[in-house]
């Protein structure tokens, strides 16, 4: 079979991507390591199965993939939904009297500076 584009990833980027090559008319394969989580198998304790390993999925398919670098360490999806899963997800802001949400309301001036070390 052929395809007009094969998208790696199924999280926010790969799946908008191939929703939209699809709706084009584009015949689209979209590939992802890591397998479908639903409410009965999610994850939930501590002693659940969250981490995915590069090496021995098998043993460790869990959604959050974890690198380890010398100066940062990077979360992402291993999963159907990619770093869907990772983002936390926040409830609809409330409504004031007006009617507009609350958080458009609360601006905050500040700003954060970031340094090179």
């Amino acid at each position: 079979m052929a395809f007009d584009a094969i998208i790696i990833g199924s999280g926010f980027g790969g799946s908008v991507t191939a929703c939209r090559l699809a709706e084009d008319g584009r015949r689209v394969l979209v590939l992802e390591r890591g397998k479908r989580w639903n409410k009965d198998n999610y994850p939930r304790q501590a002693t659940d199965q969250w981490l995915w390993d590069q090496n021995h999925p098998e043993k460790s398919p869990g959604w959050l993939d974890l690198r380890r670098f010398p100066h940062m360490t990077v979360a992402q999806g291993a999963a159907v939904g990619g770093g869907s899963h990772i983002r936390p997800r926040r409830p609809r802001a409330s409504s004031n009297r007006a009617g507009r949400p609350r958080s458009a309301i609360r601006i905050s001036s500040r700003t954060t500076t970031a340094s090179r070390r």
